[in-house]
């Protein structure tokens, strides 16, 4: 499979680390977050606790079939870099300064430089250490007995960990001895809220393990969602293209990981939809669905594209869980972007189905994946050629919810009206119908038009 890499000419690549290491100069440190201040569990459960990871590492009954640790020597210290808040009064001459020499004419000669990232690395290991000396206080270092030892990191939904997430960009190879910890956190999603289900973890798979799959679907179709399930499903941890940090602090830990680290299940994409892709000409836009990256193998989330229009306004006004006000969806800017939109959302799919072989492709459709989860999951699971654990499935069913769902209220317009123009739903029908023949000509699912709400309208 051709794989992609990220290069850099050396005199860049020094460049921007520099540039980074300044600006770590240049915040304030925050210090441990007051959330992180919770009482450590008590010694029963810590046992059980010990007894559960020692059991996933060794066997991997409580994820899958392949152990996703990778134990490291007991006792060492391991990375973690606290991240930072930005000094509300940075010096205007520096910034001037920068802008006119860039970042090595301020930071001056090489050797200015190397004794810069020696300082930085002294500050981190003092900040590993009260990190990982906190976890352990708390209950969430736990040592391994078996497989040779060394540590795993324990994340519950109410006590989350928080990692470093300059991780993204460094290729999994290149990992240090003490940032190989972070391929030991496991999150155990329903631990202190279903007695049934509590001895199911979500880990990492073994470096490299695991071939890019993409999970790729229009904004707000519900992917973030799916991640979830396919993460309390399978017990691997989900991957993406980007890097979103509140992701990445909610347990999504795969986030945080280079999307082709073989680490994680499966990578979420929205293709060119977003970003710089969505300006780019038609004949350009292709090169930013990520297929080369995915080997054209992929998941494809389809939604209502009248819901995921709305929900993408929403997204992009308040977030994953916020709502955009009421006049978002007036005037000639929500027309013209119910017009980007809609063509973005259809052309995404179609240039799906038309490049990649029909067995390389597994549609879910949003609608009909919430009516018949356990089987729609089970049919994945098999897609991505993982074992499937019934048990497993019936306790994804049991916590479907997630925590990243955008609940409706009476205040939201998604809730109560109908936005669109009787031309845009014109334009938005037209859409629906050439991805649904697309989806007849590869022999897959089709869209449940009878549970599209507002197509009728």
């Amino acid at each position: 499979m051709r794989r992609f890499k990220l290069t850099f000419h050396k005199v860049g690549a020094l460049s921007l680390c520099s540039l980074l290491l300044l600006l770590g100069l240049l915040f304030k440190s925050s210090g441990i977050s007051s959330r992180h201040n919770l009482d450590p569990p008590p010694p029963r459960m810590r046992r059980e606790l010990t007894s559960i990871v020692d059991m996933t590492n060794s066997s991997g009954s409580s994820s899958s079939s392949n152990s996703s640790s990778s134990p490291v020597e007991p006792g060492v210290l391991l990375g973690f870099v606290e991240i930072p808040k930005l000094n509300p009064n940075p010096s205007l001459a520096l910034i001037e300064s920068m802008r006119k020499n860039g970042p090595m004419g301020v930071l001056g000669t090489q050797g200015d430089i190397q004794q810069i990232i020696a300082k930085m690395k002294k500050m981190e290991d003092k900040r590993q250490e009260v990190y990982l000396r906190l976890l352990d206080r708390r209950g969430q270092k736990v040592a391994l007995t078996k497989e040779g030892g060394g540590h795993a990191l324990v994340s519950f939904p109410q006590a989350l960990i928080r990692m470093p997430n300059t991780l993204k960009y460094k290729p999994i190879d290149e990992w240090s001895k003490y940032e190989g910890i972070w391929q030991n956190v496991t999150h155990f999603p329903w631990y202190l809220n279903d007695a049934q289900c509590k001895h199911y973890s979500i880990s990492f798979a073994l470096p490299h393990s695991l071939e890019p799959l993409g999970l790729v679907s229009y904004p707000s179709s519900g992917n973030t969602w799916l991640r979830y399930l396919v993460e309390g499903a399978t017990g691997y941890f989900t991957g993406s293209m980007y890097n979103d940090l509140m992701l990445g602090t909610k347990g999504l830990y795969g986030e945080i990981v280079p999307w082709n680290s073989g680490m994680t299940v499966a990578i979420k994409s929205h293709g060119h939809t977003t970003g710089q892709g969505l300006e780019e000409p038609r004949d350009v836009q292709v090169n930013f669905n990520h297929f080369e990256e995915f080997d054209k193998r992929a998941i494809l989330l389809i939604r209502n594209p009248f819901r995921a229009i709305i929900g993408h306004r929403h997204l992009d006004a308040g977030g994953h869980t916020g709502f955009a006000d009421e006049d978002q969806f007036l005037g000639e800017d929500w027309d013209h972007f119910v017009r980007v939109k809609i063509a973005s959302w259809e052309n995404l799919y179609l240039d799906w189905l038309h490049e990649a072989e029909p067995e390389d492709i597994h549609v879910i459709h949003f609608e009909t994946l919430k009516d018949d989860l356990v089987s729609s999951l089970r049919a994945l699971v098999q897609f991505m050629e993982l074992e499937v654990d019934e048990g497993r499935l019936k306790c994804t069913w049991r916590n479907n919810e997630g925590n990243f769902h955008r609940k409706k209220t009476e205040g939201s317009l998604a809730a109560k009206e109908n936005p669109f123009t009787s031309e845009h739903t014109i334009l938005i029908r037209d859409s629906i119908h050439r991805v649904n023949q697309a989806l007849f000509e590869k022999k897959k699912p089709e869209m449940p038009l009878d549970q599209y709400e507002l197509y009728q309208t």
